[in-house]
């Protein structure tokens, strides 16, 4: 069974802190783990899928900052688009607000960040 798929099945036991708690523990603090859980976030599987594992990753971007190295256009990208879910918006900007940001994402995020709080439609 590969890695992705063991995730997925952590995943569907349902939306509880347990599983939030099991995804952590999953991940560890693994960088080729961590990219899975970023491929499922972006990807296309079933929403609440998408939804609970950006639940566990901002819990593990704020205690593993390192981490969030090679996936910061993808965040900042699923931030901006506006189809991104609720959830997965809430989690990216929660563990946006414990970390460094670079430089170079401070605009669209700052941008971004302002667009949401204004906007009152936003879940």
């Amino acid at each position: 069974m590969s890695h992705q798929q063991d995730l997925i099945n952590i995943l569907l036991k349902g939306q509880a802190r347990q599983t939030v708690d099991d995804v952590i523990i999953w991940a560890g603090d693994n960088p080729a783990k961590f990219k899975i859980l970023v491929e499922v976030i972006s990807g296309n599987l079933d929403q609440s899928i998408r939804d609970r594992a950006a639940w566990a990753m901002s819990y593990i971007a704020v205690d593993k900052p390192e981490l969030l190295k090679y996936h910061w256009d993808t965040f900042v990208n699923l931030l901006v688009v506006k189809k991104t879910s609720g959830p997965i918006k809430r989690n990216i900007t929660r563990f946006m607000q414990e970390v460094v940001i670079p430089e170079k994402h401070h605009a669209k995020v700052m941008n971004r960040c302002f667009e949401l709080v204004n906007d009152p439609q936003e879940d």
